[in-house]
């Protein structure tokens, strides 16, 4: 039997930062990670929060960081369409107040195609 410590599974900030929050889980960390350093060199200080587990979903770690940064780009591996990047902007939109935000949040998805079938 496997037994795991829910401490082990919240939502952790990998990249600390202050002008925009990026969010990612699985591979799209590693995107997040990158893309936090190249905006580094252009004086952007972008915090990453790593997801870790999908369900149940961890808001707290990436909403309170939109709080203090008031900008949210979600970084998803998969279709934008009733994905995981269309979950985190709804629950975003739905906890922080409209004057909290100082960019419309974002999200970047592969390209929508239909799932193949077999």
């Amino acid at each position: 039997m496997f037994i795991c410590n829910q401490g082990n599974l919240l939502a952790q900030k990998l990249v600390e930062g202050n002008d925009l929050t990026l969010v990612a889980a699985g591979h799209s960390t590693k995107i997040a990670i990158a893309t936090a350093e190249i905006l580094k060199e252009a004086d952007i200080s972008a915090e990453v929060i790593d997801l870790r587990v999908l369900n149940p979903l961890n808001q707290t770690v990436y909403i309170q960081s939109v709080k203090r940064t008031g900008r949210l780009a979600v970084l998803d591996g998969g279709w934008a369409p009733a994905g995981l990047s269309a979950e985190i902007l709804a629950s975003a939109l739905e906890n922080i107040e409209p004057e909290n935000w100082k960019a419309k949040p974002t999200r970047y998805t592969i390209p929508f195609s239909p799932a193949p079938l077999s």
